[in-house]
Protein backbone atom coordinates (compact mmCIF):
# COMPACT_ATOMS: atom_id res chain seq x y z
CA UNK A 1 0.00 0.00 0.00
CA UNK A 2 2.92 2.39 0.94
CA UNK A 3 4.49 1.59 -2.62
CA UNK A 4 1.16 2.58 -4.34
CA UNK A 5 0.69 5.84 -2.38
CA UNK A 6 4.80 6.81 -3.29
CA UNK A 7 3.81 5.81 -6.64
CA UNK A 8 0.58 8.03 -7.01
CA UNK A 9 2.34 11.00 -5.47
CA UNK A 10 5.86 10.77 -7.88
CA UNK A 11 3.08 10.89 -10.66
CA UNK A 12 1.43 13.65 -8.95
CA UNK A 13 4.28 15.59 -8.79
CA UNK A 14 5.26 15.24 -12.30
CA UNK A 15 2.02 16.48 -13.57
CA UNK A 16 2.07 19.22 -11.22
CA UNK A 17 5.34 20.86 -11.10
CA UNK A 18 7.40 19.20 -14.63
CA UNK A 19 8.01 22.42 -16.60
CA UNK A 20 8.00 20.74 -20.16
CA UNK A 21 8.33 23.80 -22.10
CA UNK A 22 5.02 22.66 -23.89
CA UNK A 23 4.53 23.20 -27.64
CA UNK A 24 1.12 25.22 -28.79
CA UNK A 25 -0.47 22.44 -31.47
CA UNK A 26 -2.65 24.37 -33.75
CA UNK A 27 -5.08 20.93 -34.64
CA UNK A 28 -6.07 18.53 -31.54
CA UNK A 29 -7.56 15.48 -31.85
CA UNK A 30 -9.67 13.89 -28.62
CA UNK A 31 -11.26 11.28 -27.16
CA UNK A 32 -13.70 11.96 -24.04
CA UNK A 33 -16.11 11.02 -21.11
CA UNK A 34 -17.61 12.46 -18.81
CA UNK A 35 -20.21 11.46 -15.37
CA UNK A 36 -22.47 12.92 -13.29
CA UNK A 37 -26.14 14.31 -13.52
CA UNK A 38 -27.52 13.39 -16.43
CA UNK A 39 -31.28 13.26 -16.57
CA UNK A 40 -34.63 14.76 -18.23
CA UNK A 41 -36.25 17.72 -16.24
CA UNK A 42 -40.25 18.07 -16.10
CA UNK A 43 -42.58 18.58 -13.61
CA UNK A 44 -44.92 15.66 -13.00
CA UNK A 45 -48.90 15.97 -13.09
CA UNK A 46 -48.57 12.82 -10.15
CA UNK A 47 -45.82 12.25 -7.46
CA UNK A 48 -42.09 12.73 -7.79
CA UNK A 49 -39.14 11.97 -10.21
CA UNK A 50 -35.82 10.23 -8.85
CA UNK A 51 -32.55 9.15 -10.52
CA UNK A 52 -30.65 10.61 -13.76
CA UNK A 53 -27.24 9.42 -13.44
CA UNK A 54 -25.49 9.06 -16.65
CA UNK A 55 -23.15 10.62 -18.95
CA UNK A 56 -21.70 11.27 -22.08
CA UNK A 57 -18.44 9.73 -24.39
CA UNK A 58 -17.46 10.67 -27.90
CA UNK A 59 -14.45 11.85 -30.29
CA UNK A 60 -13.83 15.63 -31.15
CA UNK A 61 -11.69 18.35 -33.00
CA UNK A 62 -10.24 21.53 -31.89
CA UNK A 63 -8.61 24.11 -33.79
CA UNK A 64 -6.21 26.92 -32.56
CA UNK A 65 -6.36 30.26 -34.74
CA UNK A 66 -3.93 31.97 -31.74
CA UNK A 67 -2.40 30.61 -28.69
CA UNK A 68 -5.26 31.48 -26.44
CA UNK A 69 -8.71 31.35 -28.95
CA UNK A 70 -9.76 28.08 -30.83
CA UNK A 71 -12.57 26.33 -31.65
CA UNK A 72 -14.08 22.89 -31.32
CA UNK A 73 -16.47 20.26 -32.63
CA UNK A 74 -16.80 16.32 -32.88
CA UNK A 75 -19.76 13.91 -32.31
CA UNK A 76 -20.93 12.21 -28.71
CA UNK A 77 -23.38 9.71 -27.24
CA UNK A 78 -25.30 11.42 -24.20
CA UNK A 79 -27.49 9.29 -21.78
CA UNK A 80 -29.94 10.73 -19.90
CA UNK A 81 -31.54 8.95 -17.32
CA UNK A 82 -34.65 9.37 -15.42
CA UNK A 83 -37.08 7.61 -13.24
CA UNK A 84 -40.43 8.65 -12.24
CA UNK A 85 -42.81 7.45 -9.47
CA UNK A 86 -45.83 8.75 -9.64
CA UNK A 87 -47.50 6.06 -6.82
CA UNK A 88 -50.95 4.41 -7.22
CA UNK A 89 -52.09 5.12 -10.52
CA UNK A 90 -55.98 4.86 -11.80
CA UNK A 91 -57.76 4.83 -15.01
CA UNK A 92 -61.25 3.93 -16.51
CA UNK A 93 -62.02 3.77 -20.34
CA UNK A 94 -64.98 3.42 -22.08
CA UNK A 95 -64.82 0.78 -25.08
CA UNK A 96 -67.55 1.34 -27.64
CA UNK A 97 -67.98 -1.96 -29.71
CA UNK A 98 -71.60 -1.18 -30.88
CA UNK A 99 -72.52 -5.17 -30.51
CA UNK A 100 -70.23 -6.10 -33.44
CA UNK A 101 -69.11 -9.43 -33.15
CA UNK A 102 -71.46 -9.74 -30.54
CA UNK A 103 -69.22 -7.56 -28.14
CA UNK A 104 -70.95 -5.33 -25.83
CA UNK A 105 -69.73 -1.97 -24.93
CA UNK A 106 -67.94 -2.04 -21.66
CA UNK A 107 -65.73 -0.20 -18.88
CA UNK A 108 -62.21 -0.98 -18.86
CA UNK A 109 -60.67 -0.01 -15.37
CA UNK A 110 -56.97 -0.58 -14.46
CA UNK A 111 -55.30 0.07 -10.87
CA UNK A 112 -51.61 0.01 -10.56
CA UNK A 113 -50.11 -0.22 -7.23
CA UNK A 114 -46.55 1.72 -6.62
CA UNK A 115 -45.95 1.82 -10.32
CA UNK A 116 -42.56 3.41 -11.17
CA UNK A 117 -41.25 3.96 -14.38
CA UNK A 118 -37.51 4.44 -15.92
CA UNK A 119 -37.34 6.49 -18.65
CA UNK A 120 -33.96 6.83 -21.02
CA UNK A 121 -32.74 8.88 -24.10
CA UNK A 122 -29.62 8.04 -26.12
CA UNK A 123 -28.85 11.02 -28.03
CA UNK A 124 -26.36 11.83 -30.71
CA UNK A 125 -24.90 15.34 -30.11
CA UNK A 126 -22.34 17.50 -32.11
CA UNK A 127 -20.88 20.63 -30.53
CA UNK A 128 -20.26 23.62 -31.43
CA UNK A 129 -17.91 25.60 -29.11
CA UNK A 130 -15.29 28.10 -28.77
CA UNK A 131 -12.40 27.56 -26.52
CA UNK A 132 -10.12 29.71 -24.50
CA UNK A 133 -7.03 29.22 -22.45
CA UNK A 134 -4.75 30.74 -20.24
CA UNK A 135 -1.53 29.83 -18.73
CA UNK A 136 -2.20 28.36 -15.34
CA UNK A 137 1.39 26.83 -14.05
CA UNK A 138 4.69 25.54 -15.34
CA UNK A 139 2.86 24.64 -18.46
CA UNK A 140 -0.04 23.53 -18.01
CA UNK A 141 -3.33 25.83 -19.02
CA UNK A 142 -6.79 26.82 -17.54
CA UNK A 143 -9.52 26.33 -20.60
CA UNK A 144 -13.09 27.37 -20.63
CA UNK A 145 -15.50 26.01 -23.38
CA UNK A 146 -18.85 27.76 -24.58
CA UNK A 147 -21.23 26.65 -27.00
CA UNK A 148 -23.98 24.72 -28.20
CA UNK A 149 -25.13 20.97 -28.70
CA UNK A 150 -26.96 19.95 -31.60
CA UNK A 151 -28.78 16.87 -30.80
CA UNK A 152 -30.74 13.60 -32.57
CA UNK A 153 -32.46 10.98 -30.65
CA UNK A 154 -31.24 7.53 -31.26
CA UNK A 155 -32.22 4.93 -28.68
CA UNK A 156 -34.76 5.88 -26.18
CA UNK A 157 -37.10 3.68 -23.81
CA UNK A 158 -38.77 3.10 -20.85
CA UNK A 159 -39.03 0.48 -18.53
CA UNK A 160 -42.32 0.05 -15.75
CA UNK A 161 -43.03 -1.93 -13.10
CA UNK A 162 -45.47 -2.34 -10.32
CA UNK A 163 -46.42 -4.49 -6.71
CA UNK A 164 -49.93 -4.79 -8.61
CA UNK A 165 -51.49 -4.39 -11.43
CA UNK A 166 -55.88 -5.11 -11.13
CA UNK A 167 -57.85 -4.89 -14.11
CA UNK A 168 -61.78 -5.34 -13.95
CA UNK A 169 -64.77 -4.20 -16.45
CA UNK A 170 -68.37 -3.51 -16.02
CA UNK A 171 -71.29 -3.82 -18.88
CA UNK A 172 -73.86 -1.30 -18.47
CA UNK A 173 -76.30 -3.12 -20.80
CA UNK A 174 -76.17 -6.15 -19.01
CA UNK A 175 -74.64 -4.68 -15.34
CA UNK A 176 -72.62 -6.73 -15.00
CA UNK A 177 -69.12 -6.49 -13.35
CA UNK A 178 -66.15 -8.70 -14.79
CA UNK A 179 -63.30 -9.39 -12.15
CA UNK A 180 -61.29 -12.60 -12.27
CA UNK A 181 -61.68 -13.89 -15.38
CA UNK A 182 -58.25 -14.32 -16.58
CA UNK A 183 -58.84 -15.11 -20.26
CA UNK A 184 -60.32 -11.75 -20.90
CA UNK A 185 -57.62 -10.07 -18.68
CA UNK A 186 -59.53 -8.88 -15.60
CA UNK A 187 -57.32 -10.31 -13.16
CA UNK A 188 -54.58 -9.10 -10.55
CA UNK A 189 -50.88 -9.10 -11.51
CA UNK A 190 -48.30 -9.03 -9.29
CA UNK A 191 -45.39 -7.61 -9.92
CA UNK A 192 -46.11 -5.98 -13.05
CA UNK A 193 -43.30 -5.10 -16.04
CA UNK A 194 -43.78 -3.11 -19.10
CA UNK A 195 -41.39 -1.82 -21.44
CA UNK A 196 -41.64 -0.01 -24.80
CA UNK A 197 -39.96 2.67 -26.67
CA UNK A 198 -39.70 6.20 -26.87
CA UNK A 199 -39.35 8.92 -29.51
CA UNK A 200 -38.22 12.48 -28.16
CA UNK A 201 -37.87 15.59 -30.18
CA UNK A 202 -34.29 16.84 -31.33
CA UNK A 203 -32.59 18.78 -29.26
CA UNK A 204 -30.85 22.29 -28.83
CA UNK A 205 -28.87 22.76 -25.11
CA UNK A 206 -26.42 25.54 -24.20
CA UNK A 207 -22.55 23.50 -23.30
CA UNK A 208 -20.16 25.13 -20.54
CA UNK A 209 -16.83 23.60 -19.63
CA UNK A 210 -13.96 24.55 -17.65
CA UNK A 211 -11.31 23.28 -16.08
CA UNK A 212 -7.28 22.00 -16.20
CA UNK A 213 -5.60 21.47 -19.71
CA UNK A 214 -2.41 19.10 -18.64
CA UNK A 215 0.45 19.32 -20.89
CA UNK A 216 1.57 15.75 -19.96
CA UNK A 217 4.25 14.73 -22.92
CA UNK A 218 4.73 16.00 -26.63
CA UNK A 219 1.73 16.11 -28.57
CA UNK A 220 -0.35 14.81 -25.84
CA UNK A 221 -2.79 16.55 -23.64
CA UNK A 222 -5.22 15.69 -20.70
CA UNK A 223 -8.44 18.08 -20.09
CA UNK A 224 -9.92 17.57 -16.26
CA UNK A 225 -12.66 19.40 -15.95
CA UNK A 226 -16.37 19.86 -14.93
CA UNK A 227 -19.17 20.01 -17.72
CA UNK A 228 -22.58 21.47 -17.81
CA UNK A 229 -25.70 21.12 -20.81
CA UNK A 230 -29.16 22.51 -20.44
CA UNK A 231 -31.38 21.60 -23.14
CA UNK A 232 -33.49 24.44 -24.58
CA UNK A 233 -36.06 22.46 -26.91
CA UNK A 234 -38.81 20.89 -25.68
CA UNK A 235 -38.01 17.17 -26.29
CA UNK A 236 -41.39 15.51 -25.00
CA UNK A 237 -42.20 12.78 -27.80
CA UNK A 238 -46.11 13.27 -29.16
CA UNK A 239 -49.03 12.38 -26.60
CA UNK A 240 -51.26 9.97 -27.59
CA UNK A 241 -55.02 9.64 -26.71
CA UNK A 242 -54.60 5.98 -25.57
CA UNK A 243 -54.07 4.93 -22.03
CA UNK A 244 -51.27 4.01 -19.76
CA UNK A 245 -52.66 0.47 -20.11
CA UNK A 246 -54.37 -0.70 -23.30
CA UNK A 247 -57.18 -3.35 -23.33
CA UNK A 248 -57.21 -5.33 -26.61
CA UNK A 249 -60.58 -7.84 -27.03
CA UNK A 250 -61.69 -10.31 -29.52
CA UNK A 251 -64.89 -12.25 -29.27
CA UNK A 252 -63.41 -14.96 -26.79
CA UNK A 253 -59.77 -13.86 -25.56
CA UNK A 254 -58.23 -10.23 -24.83
CA UNK A 255 -54.90 -8.91 -24.08
CA UNK A 256 -53.07 -5.85 -22.69
CA UNK A 257 -50.65 -3.72 -24.21
CA UNK A 258 -48.86 -0.94 -22.25
CA UNK A 259 -48.04 2.70 -22.90
CA UNK A 260 -45.74 5.13 -21.23
CA UNK A 261 -46.20 7.88 -18.67
CA UNK A 262 -45.01 10.32 -21.29
CA UNK A 263 -47.06 9.41 -23.87
CA UNK A 264 -50.28 8.38 -22.69
CA UNK A 265 -53.50 10.32 -21.77
CA UNK A 266 -55.43 9.96 -18.61
CA UNK A 267 -59.10 8.92 -20.00
CA UNK A 268 -61.07 10.02 -17.22
CA UNK A 269 -60.01 13.67 -17.85
CA UNK A 270 -58.09 13.85 -20.73
CA UNK A 271 -55.00 15.31 -18.26
CA UNK A 272 -51.02 14.04 -19.08
CA UNK A 273 -48.72 13.12 -17.05
CA UNK A 274 -46.50 15.76 -18.16
CA UNK A 275 -45.98 18.48 -21.83
CA UNK A 276 -42.60 19.87 -21.56
CA UNK A 277 -39.62 17.91 -20.93
CA UNK A 278 -35.68 19.55 -21.13
CA UNK A 279 -32.29 17.81 -21.00
CA UNK A 280 -29.83 18.75 -18.19
CA UNK A 281 -26.58 17.40 -17.45
CA UNK A 282 -23.68 18.06 -15.19
CA UNK A 283 -20.50 16.05 -14.43
CA UNK A 284 -16.86 15.65 -14.73
CA UNK A 285 -15.04 15.15 -17.86
CA UNK A 286 -11.85 13.96 -19.26
CA UNK A 287 -10.42 14.78 -22.72
CA UNK A 288 -7.13 12.74 -23.89
CA UNK A 289 -5.87 14.79 -26.64
CA UNK A 290 -3.33 14.78 -29.27
CA UNK A 291 -2.04 18.17 -30.75
CA UNK A 292 -0.21 18.28 -34.18
CA UNK A 293 0.77 21.20 -36.48
CA UNK A 294 0.54 20.62 -40.41
CA UNK A 295 3.09 22.57 -42.62
CA UNK A 296 2.30 23.45 -45.84
CA UNK A 297 4.97 22.23 -48.10
CA UNK A 298 6.46 25.52 -49.88
CA UNK A 299 7.70 25.65 -53.34
CA UNK A 300 11.36 26.64 -53.33
CA UNK A 301 11.66 30.11 -54.46
CA UNK A 302 14.46 31.50 -55.83
CA UNK A 303 15.59 34.76 -54.22
CA UNK A 304 17.94 37.12 -56.04
CA UNK A 305 19.81 39.16 -53.52
CA UNK A 306 20.90 43.03 -54.60
CA UNK A 307 24.43 42.28 -53.40
CA UNK A 308 27.54 41.88 -55.64
CA UNK A 309 28.64 38.35 -57.03
CA UNK A 310 30.82 36.49 -54.60
CA UNK A 311 34.04 36.74 -57.38
CA UNK A 312 33.37 40.76 -58.02
CA UNK A 313 33.34 41.12 -54.24
CA UNK A 314 36.38 39.05 -53.70
CA UNK A 315 38.19 41.27 -56.90
CA UNK A 316 37.13 44.27 -54.64
CA UNK A 317 38.56 43.55 -51.18
CA UNK A 318 41.82 42.13 -52.74
CA UNK A 319 42.31 44.71 -55.06
CA UNK A 320 45.01 47.73 -53.07
CA UNK A 321 43.16 50.48 -51.75
CA UNK A 322 44.87 53.83 -52.18
CA UNK A 323 43.68 57.52 -51.72
CA UNK A 324 43.27 58.45 -55.08
CA UNK A 325 40.79 55.92 -55.88
CA UNK A 326 38.64 55.87 -52.49
CA UNK A 327 35.01 55.46 -52.30
CA UNK A 328 34.34 56.09 -55.65
CA UNK A 329 36.24 53.51 -57.22
CA UNK A 330 34.46 51.13 -54.52
CA UNK A 331 31.23 52.05 -55.66
CA UNK A 332 31.86 52.19 -59.29
CA UNK A 333 33.23 48.48 -58.73
CA UNK A 334 29.90 47.63 -57.19
CA UNK A 335 27.21 49.13 -59.65
CA UNK A 336 29.38 46.92 -62.50
CA UNK A 337 29.33 44.19 -60.26
CA UNK A 338 25.41 44.29 -59.75
CA UNK A 339 24.35 44.99 -63.44
CA UNK A 340 26.57 42.13 -64.41
CA UNK A 341 24.17 39.81 -61.73
CA UNK A 342 21.02 41.60 -63.32
CA UNK A 343 22.40 40.66 -66.94
CA UNK A 344 23.03 36.79 -65.34
CA UNK A 345 19.82 36.91 -63.72
CA UNK A 346 17.47 37.55 -66.94
CA UNK A 347 19.60 35.28 -69.25
CA UNK A 348 17.68 31.93 -69.72
CA UNK A 349 18.12 28.73 -70.81
CA UNK A 350 17.45 27.17 -73.98
CA UNK A 351 14.86 24.88 -72.14
CA UNK A 352 13.38 28.20 -70.93
CA UNK A 353 13.59 29.78 -73.72
CA UNK A 354 11.71 27.20 -75.31
CA UNK A 355 9.05 26.95 -73.03
CA UNK A 356 8.15 31.26 -72.84
CA UNK A 357 7.01 31.13 -76.74
CA UNK A 358 3.66 31.28 -77.62
CA UNK A 359 1.99 28.18 -77.30
CA UNK A 360 -1.88 26.65 -78.32
CA UNK A 361 -3.79 24.84 -76.29
CA UNK A 362 -6.22 22.59 -78.37
CA UNK A 363 -8.86 20.06 -78.14
CA UNK A 364 -11.52 21.16 -77.39
CA UNK A 365 -14.96 19.58 -77.78
CA UNK A 366 -17.78 21.44 -79.37
CA UNK A 367 -19.60 23.32 -76.77
CA UNK A 368 -17.25 23.04 -74.05
CA UNK A 369 -15.07 25.93 -72.49
CA UNK A 370 -13.69 24.59 -69.44
CA UNK A 371 -10.46 22.99 -69.42
CA UNK A 372 -9.44 18.79 -69.29
CA UNK A 373 -6.91 17.58 -66.95
CA UNK A 374 -4.65 16.76 -70.00
CA UNK A 375 -4.84 20.68 -70.84
CA UNK A 376 -3.86 21.63 -67.21
CA UNK A 377 -0.58 19.73 -67.42
CA UNK A 378 0.33 21.81 -70.81
CA UNK A 379 -0.34 25.06 -68.58
CA UNK A 380 1.30 23.80 -65.15
CA UNK A 381 4.47 23.35 -67.40
CA UNK A 382 4.44 26.81 -68.01
CA UNK A 383 3.43 28.02 -64.61
CA UNK A 384 6.69 27.69 -62.63
CA UNK A 385 8.33 30.31 -65.33
CA UNK A 386 5.52 32.75 -65.99
CA UNK A 387 5.60 33.17 -62.00
CA UNK A 388 9.54 33.04 -61.84
CA UNK A 389 9.28 36.08 -64.78
CA UNK A 390 6.67 38.75 -63.55
CA UNK A 391 7.95 41.42 -65.84
CA UNK A 392 6.10 39.34 -68.89
CA UNK A 393 2.29 39.77 -69.74
CA UNK A 394 0.17 37.08 -71.67
CA UNK A 395 -2.57 37.91 -74.15
CA UNK A 396 -5.34 34.51 -74.31
CA UNK A 397 -6.77 34.89 -77.62
CA UNK A 398 -9.91 32.31 -77.65
CA UNK A 399 -11.11 30.65 -81.01
CA UNK A 400 -14.23 28.46 -82.35
CA UNK A 401 -14.95 26.57 -85.34
CA UNK A 402 -17.19 27.69 -87.79
CA UNK A 403 -20.50 25.43 -85.91
CA UNK A 404 -22.62 28.30 -84.42
CA UNK A 405 -23.64 32.14 -85.48
CA UNK A 406 -21.76 34.80 -85.86
CA UNK A 407 -22.06 35.81 -82.08
CA UNK A 408 -22.55 33.05 -79.91
CA UNK A 409 -18.88 32.05 -81.35
CA UNK A 410 -17.43 34.71 -79.74
CA UNK A 411 -19.32 34.24 -76.64
CA UNK A 412 -17.87 30.75 -76.68
CA UNK A 413 -13.94 31.85 -77.75
CA UNK A 414 -14.46 34.25 -74.91
CA UNK A 415 -15.43 31.78 -72.44
CA UNK A 416 -12.60 29.70 -73.36
CA UNK A 417 -10.28 32.53 -72.66
CA UNK A 418 -11.72 33.60 -69.40
CA UNK A 419 -11.37 29.74 -68.51
CA UNK A 420 -7.58 29.45 -68.99
CA UNK A 421 -6.99 33.42 -67.25
CA UNK A 422 -8.97 31.96 -64.07
CA UNK A 423 -7.09 29.03 -63.79
CA UNK A 424 -3.82 30.90 -64.51
CA UNK A 425 -4.88 33.37 -61.61
CA UNK A 426 -5.52 30.56 -59.41
CA UNK A 427 -1.96 29.28 -59.76
CA UNK A 428 -0.59 32.40 -58.53
CA UNK A 429 -0.38 34.75 -61.81
CA UNK A 430 -1.51 38.60 -61.42
CA UNK A 431 -4.51 38.86 -62.85
CA UNK A 432 -3.76 42.61 -64.26
CA UNK A 433 -0.89 40.63 -66.61
CA UNK A 434 -3.35 38.92 -68.45
CA UNK A 435 -5.27 40.19 -71.22
CA UNK A 436 -8.36 37.55 -72.13
CA UNK A 437 -9.82 38.43 -75.78
CA UNK A 438 -11.78 36.59 -78.22
CA UNK A 439 -11.90 36.52 -81.94
CA UNK A 440 -14.84 33.49 -82.28
CA UNK A 441 -14.50 31.39 -85.64
CA UNK A 442 -12.89 34.29 -87.30
CA UNK A 443 -8.95 33.07 -87.31
CA UNK A 444 -9.20 29.44 -88.40
CA UNK A 445 -5.90 27.63 -88.99
CA UNK A 446 -7.45 25.18 -91.13
CA UNK A 447 -10.79 25.30 -93.41
CA UNK A 448 -13.27 23.75 -91.40
CA UNK A 449 -14.40 21.13 -93.77
CA UNK A 450 -14.62 18.29 -91.17
CA UNK A 451 -14.37 17.81 -87.56
CA UNK A 452 -10.54 17.51 -87.27
CA UNK A 453 -9.98 20.61 -88.73
CA UNK A 454 -12.65 21.97 -86.66
CA UNK A 455 -11.44 20.26 -83.46
CA UNK A 456 -8.11 21.83 -84.49
CA UNK A 457 -9.74 25.49 -84.89
CA UNK A 458 -11.51 25.62 -81.69
CA UNK A 459 -8.25 26.71 -79.64
CA UNK A 460 -7.41 28.79 -76.74
CA UNK A 461 -3.36 30.70 -77.95
CA UNK A 462 -1.37 32.22 -75.13
CA UNK A 463 0.87 35.44 -76.39
CA UNK A 464 3.66 35.69 -74.25
CA UNK A 465 4.64 39.46 -74.36
CA UNK A 466 8.14 39.92 -73.40
CA UNK A 467 9.66 43.73 -72.35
Amino acid sequence: MNRIRALCAAVACFVLFNPCNAQQYTHEFSLHGGLGFSGLLYSPAQGNLKGGFGGQIGAGYSYFFSPAWGVHTGVEFAFYNRTAHPGNVMDSVLLIYNNVGGLRDMYFKYDYTNYQEKQRAVYLQIPIMVQFQHPAFNSHQWYAMAGVKLGFDVSSSFKGKADLLTTTGYVPSLKEVLTNVPNRAFADYQNQKTSGSLDFGFNTSIALEGGIKWHIAEHWRVYTGLYFDFGLSNIAPKHEDMPLVVYNQTFSTATLSYNSLLTSTRQIDGSVFNKNIHTFAAGINVRITFGHNFKKKQKAVQVQEDYPLKEEVERIDLRPKTEEKGIEEEMAALREAKARQEIETIRQSEEEAALLEDFTINNYKCGVTNLSESQEEILNKKVALLLKYPHIKITVEGHTCDIGSDEVNMRYGQKRADELKAYLVSKGLEADRITAVSYGESRPIVPNTNEENRRLNRRVVVIIIKP
